[in-house]
């Protein structure tokens, strides 16, 4: 029984770092400079991460001039 709670358990949080992980490539698609870096040739998903909020910081001050 505690197997086959492990092993649903294991499944659910592939797929929730499954599309944590696909969330972050599309981000890295959105935001300009990182869309020619994918996650596996460097870029890391923290600094796409820190380049989105950059980004988004930007288009606010830009929106609210």
């Amino acid at each position: 029984m505690d197997e086959k709670r492990r092993a649903q358990h294991n499944e659910v949080e592939r797929r929730r770092r499954d599309k944590i992980n696909n969330w972050i490539v599309q981000l890295s698609k959105i935001i300009p400079d990182s869309s020619m870096e994918s996650t596996k040739s460097g870029q890391s998903k923290g600094g796409i991460l820190s380049k989105a909020s950059d980004y988004i910081q930007e288009l606010r001050q830009s929106n609210h001039r």
